[in-house]
């Protein structure tokens, strides 16, 4: 599994396109053997396949959409557990005595620059 961790991500988008293409080939032409062996014509078998092909489409998309919806959660909630560390932390500099809340806010001065 290393060797594919390290492959360039356009290397393995077209390797799958080209297996999907490979794939779509081969069923046609399984397809229309079968259609031939069996004396009917194309035109009547394709509304089944259409209705197939949208309904894996639509699940495709709804597997996306939760994925990125699980995704975008995930970032939001690291994001305002970062605010409130942030947070905290300021609020601790509040405590301490006024030599040391000196320092902080010179250190914290110097950070903002950078």
């Amino acid at each position: 599994m290393s060797w594919f961790g390290t492959l360039p991500l356009t290397v393995i988008a077209l390797a799958i396109l080209a297996a999907l293409v490979v794939a779509a080939t081969i069923g046609y032409r399984g397809h229309v053997w079968l259609l031939q062996r069996a004396g009917e014509s194309e035109s009547e078998s394709h509304d089944y396949l259409l209705s197939a092909v949208l309904g894996l489409l639509a699940l495709l998309l709804g597997f996306t959409f939760s994925l990125a919806l699980n995704r975008h959660e995930d970032r939001r909630n690291l994001v305002v557990q970062e605010a409130n560390a942030i947070a905290t932390a300021w609020l601790r500099t509040q405590i301490l005595e006024p030599p040391n809340k000196e320092a902080m806010w010179l250190s914290r001065r110097r950070l903002l620059v950078l």
